[in-house]
């Protein structure tokens, strides 16, 4: 304790000290406040008043006798550092679409670097790998946002991603078709799932549609997961009900085949002469379904399936092929040749649809609910039978019709074979 005690008093100065080393650091901040004037002031002011100040100074100081000898020492000016001239990097930075630089692969090149303010850190390129397309190329910032906002499916394999979809129509190919709707979407899965070619779904869908969404991921097939206003630009439509599937679609065959066929295999049939309205027919393949009734004959002009139809056939599309006639009058003659029933419904007939006899191979005929049936078509009608109905609507619809028609069939001989045949 005593040894500590004598080093603090030797290492603490005495009061004359003090006041030695105070009047010092005075003289010090003098000297470097009047230093920095002459510093500011050109060389010939400098020295002058360096000469004025010294001789007002009583007692001369090591530390101003060097800081006078740095003034009057001839001044040197300032040098300037050039940037070498370096070549160029093998790879250019150039803006992308997407607004991140993307890099291509050009000659190297001999340059100076450009001029750039004091204290500014030097723009460097892209530090991604070369050749590499840029994440996000082609895409909006509204689109990368809308990415992020996907739901994640449980337990499913990384999907073949594509870049974020365009908010525009999806235009298919001759042999394609846009699905959208649930039930016609949960339908083409189970009956033709290989012919699924890119499935786009909204979050509120996603569970429905996991074990669809899990299909395509581990058969790298594409699938979208997109807000529900992007859904009803893709569709076109606001009654897509959050799903929809791009998918090869079969085409009308000929009848040809379909005559073949019934010749081993009948089955009953329903002809369209002059039905134009897709909301129409597809709800005629609802109901042809429902009954098991396998066949659609139309016309050469019979509109092809499209989209909306498929999405008010409720499923019903997969299970009904279509065939058309050019000539459906020779059509229906052939039918007769093969002992087939023509029938057809008129609000002016005289025998109801509850007195008929309707045979096993029978082939209804149904007209546009304006004009009805073509003069040709009408002739070769074997009966025709009237829907009763209390007169105060002039018709039913034709769906509607369609319906009570197939009803009855199905009264007399149970339900249709379900599956075609041909």
């Amino acid at each position: 304790m005593e040894d500590r005690g004598a080093k603090k008093a030797k290492s603490k100065p005495s009061k004359p000290q003090a006041q030695v080393l105070q009047k010092q650091r005075i003289e010090r901040e003098r000297v470097r406040e009047e230093s920095d004037v002459a510093f500011e002031t050109p060389k010939a002011e400098k020295t002058s008043s360096f000469v004025q100040s010294s001789a007002q100074n009583k007692s001369s100081s090591p530390i101003l006798q060097r800081t006078k000898s740095a003034v009057e020492a001839p001044v040197r000016s300032p040098i300037v550092r050039q940037s070498p001239a370096r070549p160029e990097s093998r790879s250019v930075v150039r803006p992308s679409i997407g607004g991140r630089p993307e890099r291509e692969s050009r000659a190297p090149q001999i340059r100076q670097s450009a001029a750039r303010p004091e204290g500014q850190r030097p723009l460097r390129p892209s530090l991604r790998s070369e050749g590499r397309a840029p994440m996000f190329q082609g895409a909006g910032p509204d689109q990368r946002a809308s990415l992020f906002q996907t739901k994640k499916v449980s337990k499913m394999a990384s999907p073949k991603l594509i870049t974020p979809i365009a908010v525009e129509p999806v235009v298919a190919e001759e042999r394609e078709l846009l699905f959208y709707g649930r039930y016609i979407c949960e339908a083409l899965a189970a009956q033709k799932r290989d012919d699924i070619i890119r499935v786009y779904c909204t979050e509120d869908t996603v569970g429905p549609f996991s074990p669809l969404l899990r299909w395509c991921a581990q058969n790298k097939k594409a699938y979208h997961l997109i807000p529900n206003e992007e859904m009803e630009k893709v569709t076109q439509s606001v009654h897509h009900e959050g799903i929809a599937i791009l998918a090869r679609s079969e085409r009308a065959q000929d009848t040809t085949q379909l005559l073949a066929r019934l010749q081993s295999d009948p089955c009953p049939l329903l002809i369209l002469d002059g039905v134009q309205n897709p909301h129409n027919i597809g709800t005629i393949m609802r109901i042809m379904a429902s009954f098991g009734w396998p066949v659609l004959v139309g016309p050469g002009d019979l509109p092809a399936l499209s989209g909306a139809s498929a999405r008010m056939s409720a499923g019903g599309a997969m299970y009904v092929k279509v065939f058309v006639s050019p000539k459906l009058g020779d059509f229906i003659k052939q039918l007769k040749e093969l002992d087939y029933r023509i029938l057809g419904a008129s609000n002016h007939a005289d025998k109801s649809l509850y007195e008929c006899e309707i045979p096993k191979r029978t082939a209804w005929v149904l007209g546009s609910e304006v004009h009805g049936l073509s003069p040709a078509v009408a002739r070769l009608l074997d009966e025709v039978c009237v829907i009763p109905s209390s007169g105060q609507v002039e018709s039913l619809n034709v769906a509607v019709a369609c319906g009570l028609l197939l009803g009855e069939y199905t009264r007399q001989h149970g339900l249709g074979p379900q599956k075609p045949s041909c």
